[in-house]
């Protein structure tokens, strides 16, 4: 996690300015990530986001993404097992904007992720249990498409599919739907 923070820093302080500046923008989006992993249920996804649109065509977007914590539970008489898996971090991606009229638009988004997941799992029974905890981290290319509809002078408000994938011994992908926001300047 320290490594995404340090990260999430500099391009916070990188994209500060700019952002500001005519342009750019500031938004955030709430989704449901589907993890691909047997059993998970989905988990509510979020993300915090600036940027910079250079015309109506192109836009440089930083953002923090979250998965949210996606569960798997197990249950009988004779025992419980929980597991669960949160991925986080950082993204930097350009976006093809292909406008439709003053209010509609299409895009396409290309980027990359500094992921670190966090996974724990949980095994009890009436006279034994044991827990545990892993973490890892790195880095994958990610993309997706969306629409954004002008909800104001200033406000878009989008709707957007992204593919994700994480995790170096075991590969998860991650299907992500999300609504949100973006305020330009």
């Amino acid at each position: 996690m320290k490594r995404s923070m340090r990260v999430v820093a500099v391009l916070a302080s990188m994209c500060s300015a700019t952002c500001f500046a005519e342009g750019g923008f500031i938004g955030a989006t709430l989704g449901k990530a589907d993890l691909d992993v047997d059993g998970y249920e989905d988990a509510t996804s979020y993300s915090f986001l600036a940027g910079y649109q250079a015309n109506e065509n192109l836009a440089f977007e930083f953002s923090y993404y979250s998965t949210g914590e996606a569960e798997y539970s197990q249950e009988s008489f004779s025992y419980r097992y929980e597991d669960s898996a949160e991925i986080d971090g950082p993204t930097l991606s350009i976006m093809g904007i292909a406008p439709l009229n003053e209010r509609f638009e299409f895009y396409g988004r290309l980027g990359v992720w500094l992921w670190d997941a966090e996974y724990s799992f949980k095994y009890s029974e009436p006279d034994f249990s044991l827990e545990a905890s892993e973490s890892e981290d790195g880095n994958s290319v990610f993309y997706g498409l969306g629409a954004q509809f002008a909800a104001g002078k200033n406000a878009k408000i989008s709707l957007e599919f992204t593919k994700y994938e994480a995790g170096d011994e075991v590969d998860i992908d991650i299907d992500n739907i999300s609504v949100g926001g973006r305020y330009y300047f």
